[in-house]
């Protein structure tokens, strides 16, 4: 009796253990869902990722146009401005919204860049004026720490919960072991349930993890090639500046490929993605021996690389040589075959150096100097550079700063019948008269006025002053005038150069305008429409430095120039070269059978000026009959002193 009381009560008993498990099992189950269900979210930290990627898209697009603007570039830097102004009405909604409230600091970065933005758009549309495009190019650099600001802390939130929910899914974990123990001796079909629901478990552990490892890889590479990124490159970087103990100083490659943006504008970004990816895998499979060294991508084009056992310079010149080899080598694309160059800057680890990243930044300054060189090279870092860099930074300031009109005058070159000796015409060379230096050297300021846009000032001032001088001879000379890339790109140069010949009085056939081939390289419908203008005005249009650059025999027959000018390369190795002179006949003969005229640039000898007339080349310029001087001296020089007009 006593027995069977014991068995009822433990059975009893047990009914009711089974019937609290059975209880709270429901109960277990959806807090378990619900926290493998947050596990598995990570909207705010995707939406604060992609709220990034989309300034970053703004920036880009407005610094392209500020660059080289266009009207693609308007049109795209408007849709990256319409798309980040929606994604920051999204980060005011919804879950991102209440991750932005939960901090008054976050609430005000938002509110900040949520009234920049507002402020700039008018000025989106209108970034072709020069004022509008730096304000809103301001506001951007302002605001763009705000923005990255939320985003970071939008991942370090995400990272907070993933944390957060592995805690509670452990905790959950424990208390189904427990149970799948008690149920076993129970039944077999509670045993089967704990089963299925550890697999629910371990199912859940496993989509943790692995959004984890993504979340850690994302952190650390570059989405696209899958490289390490600019902080993992870094972190190695780091640890290899203060390994005392290496045998050898680590050395830094900062590589930028040559014509990217073509590739990518002409043939679509979906080629130029798979381009850098051939790219960086190229680099991977080029990198040395040592475990430790790294390639890594810092952004658009550039990538940098990181190596530990390169002795000396010579052994990294002969890195470096076989890396832009290899680079050089046709990329399988899209059933295209593709062909890119590279640069490359080297700097190795000094014991003056105190932070990592002044590495980077001296194979940085060794690649611009590289550039700067000729493209397409590698070049190791001199203390010189630095300078360099400095002097160029100051040049630009006073550029800025510069009274153009005032500043600037041109110097002539006489363009010399080379039979007679009879100078028939003028080269207006563009000369700084700075306050306080003195003359600047058109090879210093000419690149910084090009990058800054300040060639298109100067070449309206330029013009108009050679227009008027030309005016003050009896003699009806010519004078030619230089037109640069900037200046098709940045101005209407057929509307102005037709008010300075009304302003002047010039007429129009008198005036000769030269251009290089690198104007028709980058818009040649541009520069042909632009020819075809000038050329109905009766203005005279020349290519200038024929024989280097690209060289295409195209240009001749699309173009219709009404003068062609031989590089001086070719007139330097006349008389020692007969390939030289064979070239030379050549492109006479062309010329002349085009019906265009022919200039020889260069003309230091008078052996040169023999050989380049009995070649057929009637014209010439060259240091043989003067050299660029102001007008004054030219007047001396023609003994036209009384016969010029008054100014």
């Amino acid at each position: 009796m006593h027995g069977f009381s014991r068995l009822r009560y433990f059975l009893i008993a047990l009914l009711v253990f089974l019937g609290v498990i059975s209880a709270a099992l429901p109960v277990i189950m959806r807090n378990t869902e619900k926290a493998v269900d947050r596990s598995t979210r990570n909207d705010v930290a995707w939406n604060g990722w992609h709220g990034n990627l989309d300034f970053i898209e703004l920036r880009q697009r407005v610094l392209s146009f500020a660059l080289v603007p266009n009207e693609q570039d308007q049109e795209a830097a408007s849709l990256a401005f319409d798309i980040m102004l929606s994604r920051i009405a999204t980060w005011q909604s919804g879950r991102f919204g209440e991750f932005i409230a939960d901090s008054p600091r976050r609430v005000a970065l938002l509110d900040h860049i949520n009234t920049e933005m507002r402020a700039i758009e008018p000025k989106i549309t209108r970034l072709a004026d020069i004022v509008d495009r730096s304000e809103v190019v301001r506001v951007i650099n302002l605001i763009g720490g705000d923005v990255e600001r939320i985003a970071q802390e939008a991942y370090t939130r995400n990272a907070e919960e993933l944390t957060n929910n592995a805690i509670t899914l452990r905790h959950y974990q424990a208390i189904q072991q427990d149970a799948f123990i008690a149920l076993i001796l129970c039944t077999f079909f509670l045993v089967v349930l704990l089963m299925v629901q550890n697999r629910w478990l371990i199912r859940s552990n496993q989509a943790e993890q692995k959004i984890a490892e993504e979340n850690a890889f994302l952190a650390a590479h570059d989405q696209l090639t899958g490289l390490p990124n600019r902080k993992a490159f870094q972190i190695s970087l780091a640890t290899a500046c203060m390994n005392p103990d290496a045998p050898v100083p680590p050395t830094v490659f900062v590589l930028d490929l040559d014509g990217f943006k073509a590739i990518n504008d002409t043939l679509g970004h979906k080629v130029g993605d798979q381009l850098l990816i051939s790219v960086a895998e190229r680099l991977t499979a080029l990198l040395g021996a040592h475990p430790a060294d790294m390639a890594a991508r810092f952004g658009g084009d550039e990538f940098v690389l990181l190596f530990h056992a390169l002795r000396d310079v010579a052994n990294a010149y002969r890195l470096a040589s076989s890396i832009l080899e290899n680079l050089r080598l046709p990329h399988r694309i899209e059933g295209q075959s593709i062909r890119i160059d590279a640069t490359i800057g080297i700097a190795s680890h000094t014991p003056d150096i105190t932070e990592p990243s002044e590495l980077i930044n001296r194979a940085d300054m060794a690649l611009n100097s590289a550039k700067a060189r000729g493209k397409g090279t590698a070049l190791t870092f001199e203390p010189e550079m630095a300078n360099s860099i400095v002097a160029r930074q100051r040049l630009e300031a006073e550029l800025a700063e510069a009274d153009i009109w005032a500043e600037f005058e041109p110097d002539y070159q006489p363009l010399v019948d080379i039979a007679t000796g009879e100078i028939y015409g003028l080269e207006a060379l563009a000369r700084w008269h700075h306050p306080h230096r003195g003359l600047i050297s058109p090879d210093d300021f000419i690149p910084v006025a090009e990058s800054s846009g300040k060639i298109v000032e100067i070449g309206r001032a330029i013009l108009e002053k050679a227009c008027r001088d030309v005016m003050r001879f009896e003699r009806p000379i010519s004078i030619s005038v230089n037109l640069s890339t900037v200046q098709l790109l940045r101005m209407d140069v057929a509307a102005h150069v037709a008010s300075v010949l009304e302003a002047t009085g010039l007429p129009p056939h008198r005036l000769k305008l030269e251009i290089t081939e690198s104007v028709m390289v980058h818009d040649g419908k541009a520069a042909s429409l632009l020819i075809r203008q000038l050329q109905a005005m009766g203005v005279l249009v020349s290519l200038d430095d024929f024989g280097t650059g690209f060289s295409s025999l195209s240009y001749l027959r699309r173009f219709g120039f009404n003068e062609l000018k031989i590089d001086r390369s070719f007139i330097a190795g006349l008389s020692q070269d007969q390939q030289s002179m064979a070239i030379v006949r050549t492109i006479i003969a062309l010329a002349h059978e085009l019906g265009m005229r022919v200039i020889a640039e260069g003309i230091e000898t008078d052996e040169q000026a023999k050989l380049v007339l009995a070649a057929g080349c009637a014209r010439g310029q060259g240091y043989f009959f003067g050299k660029p001087a102001a007008l004054s001296a030219l007047i001396t020089q023609m003994g036209e002193q009384g016969a010029a007009k008054a100014a």
